[in-house]
């Protein structure tokens, strides 16, 4: 029997191995191909413009503990 469910400890739930591709298909078809394939500068830009943000609490965190090691 094949397994083809996957528990995504983040999201809480699991997932189809078709769930996660259809999932990453849509990522894919919001940007222009480069060469024919996946404009994946485009999309590590976006994704850092999302969290960028809502990370920057924990980056001041991670900064001054580093500082004071």
């Amino acid at each position: 029997m094949v397994n083809d469910r996957r528990k995504i400890a983040t999201v809480g739930r699991d997932f189809t191995v078709d769930e996660l591709d259809a999932a990453v298909r849509r990522v894919f078809a919001q940007y222009p191909k480069v060469n024919g394939r996946p404009n994946e500068a485009a999309i590590a830009v976006a994704l850092v413009r999302k969290v960028r943000e809502p990370l920057r609490p924990v980056l001041a965190i991670m900064r001054r503990d580093f500082v004071s090691a």
